[in-house]
């Protein structure tokens, strides 16, 4: 069986080698062949050049946002499960072998999700970090490193949405997988810690991620008052 771990990169460079190295250094009592497919979602820092190994799919793309490169990887991905991981954070050491036990401790369950836990990277000046919001426990409904799922059955919810690409992107996937009517469950141990830095995409495009899950709103009310009139 093997897995593929999706990370869609763009001028993270500085973030990508931690990002793949925490994937590789991963503590597993069972046999899951992993492949790390790497986006370059038209970088402009070289984020790719010096990443090697036979356990690595490079693809590259012109710059069409974080959707269009995990669709890429959905699509090229060879792997039985699937799991999605940012350029700019890192697993903790067993979080494949808690997501996998957990998938598999039901023969139906379709996805499992883990807990997300941030971190200020290194990089920050003690007096910047002091002035970075966050969180200080650790919280769900987060994507990167904690989504873990059955490709076939996260095929089934569909690509992420390109029209959402200042982070609502995320949300509006997680969204349409509570709804689809699949098993998922959920882990309440940490699987990733989130990198807080200055240019998180979050942080940068504020604005428009406001406008993203606006819409996620609207399509969401707009779905259900369809669904009562049935």
């Amino acid at each position: 069986m093997k897995l593929s771990v999706i990370i869609p990169c763009f001028n993270a460079g500085q973030y990508l080698v931690q990002a793949v190295a925490s994937v590789r250094e991963q503590q597993a009592s069972f046999s899951l062949t992993t492949e790390i497919i790497v986006i370059d979602d038209g970088s402009t820092d070289g984020c790719v050049e010096h990443l090697q190994g036979s356990d690595l799919k490079i693809l590259h793309q012109d710059h069409q946002g974080a959707s269009a490169a995990r669709n890429y990887g959905m699509k090229e991905a060879t792997g039985d499960y699937l799991l999605f991981l940012d350029a700019d954070d890192v697993l903790v050491n067993d979080a494949i072998e808690l997501l996998y036990q957990k998938l598999m401790q039901k023969e139906n369950t379709a996805v499992a999700l883990g807990m997300a836990e941030e971190f200020i990277s290194e990089e920050i000046d003690a007096k910047t970090a002091a002035e970075l919001p966050k969180k200080e426990v650790p919280f769900g409904a987060f994507l990167s490193g904690c989504c873990f799922g059955k490709k076939e059955e996260l095929l089934k919810v569909g690509f992420f949405d390109t029209t959402l690409n200042q982070a609502g992107e995320t949300v509006d996937y997680l969204a349409r997988l509570r709804n689809s009517g699949l098993s998922v469950v959920q882990l309440d141990k940490v699987t990733v810690r989130r990198r807080i830095h200055l240019t998180n995409s979050g942080r940068v495009l504020m604005q428009g991620q406001m406008q993203d899950y606006a819409t996620i709103i609207r399509r969401r009310l707009l779905a259900q008052r369809m669904s009562n009139k049935k």
